[in-house]
């Protein structure tokens, strides 16, 4: 894929933004954030992602954006997955992929090798861990391939794995994705998404905690 220049090495705002609804991904783009991810996965009904798809690959079919866009695609090893990657891999407005619930290094080298980009070594890659299981393997993940270009949490799957409910139940995972991508080589996880819009008090503490960390 072709891959536009990040405007920033470590981007600060990360903005998702359900992949069926157009005009909100293009508020999101219009909106100030450093990277806007558009989502295929979670935030679009089953019965809307083939509209979904085409309306991301329709925006996707251009390199002329105002933030790289990133693509979250549907849940690894699932047909709309394979749908998702067959469809955009390849576009030019493409800036990276975001693959949700990575368990293991090999998803990751698969996705690599398997997905062929329209130009040598342009791949990019970013894992979601939300999972016990990709907690534990989280440096061999981190590690697993050069097309991976970042790691993080996906914390609403990962609080519902554990059984937790406060914050103070991510601290550890929270921690150990920081220690895994240091090793790796990895820039700094970006934090994970704070859901309640309206609650910016809540967001600049959720920040604040997680920079701590």
């Amino acid at each position: 894929m072709t891959v536009p220049a990040e405007t920033t090495p470590y981007p600060l705002t990360w903005l998702y933004a359900p992949g069926d609804r157009p005009r909100v991904v293009a508020g999101a783009l219009a909106s100030g954030a450093d990277v806007v991810i558009v989502d295929l996965e979670d935030a679009v009904a089953p019965d809307r992602k083939d509209y979904a798809r085409a309306a991301t690959a329709e925006l996707l079919s251009t390199p002329e954006h105002p933030v790289p866009v990133h693509v979250r695609v549907n849940a690894l090893g699932t047909p709309p997955a394979q749908r998702d990657l067959a469809a955009l891999a390849a576009l030019p407005g493409l800036a990276a992929l975001r693959l949700p619930k990575v368990t293991s290094a090999d998803q990751v080298i698969h996705l690599a090798e398997t997905t062929p980009p329209s130009a040598p070594g342009t791949t990019r890659l970013h894992a979601l861990l939300e999972s016990a299981l990709g907690i534990e393997r989280a440096h061999a993940i981190a590690s697993a391939h050069p097309a991976l270009r970042g790691i993080s949490l996906g914390e609403a799957d990962l609080r519902a794995d554990l059984g937790v409910r406060g914050d103070a139940g991510l601290d550890w995972c929270r921690s150990r994705v920081v220690v895994a991508a240091r090793a790796a080589g990895l820039p700094p996880p970006a934090q994970s998404i704070h859901p309640d819009i309206r609650d910016l008090e809540g967001l600049a503490a959720s920040c604040a905690h997680g920079r701590a960390l």
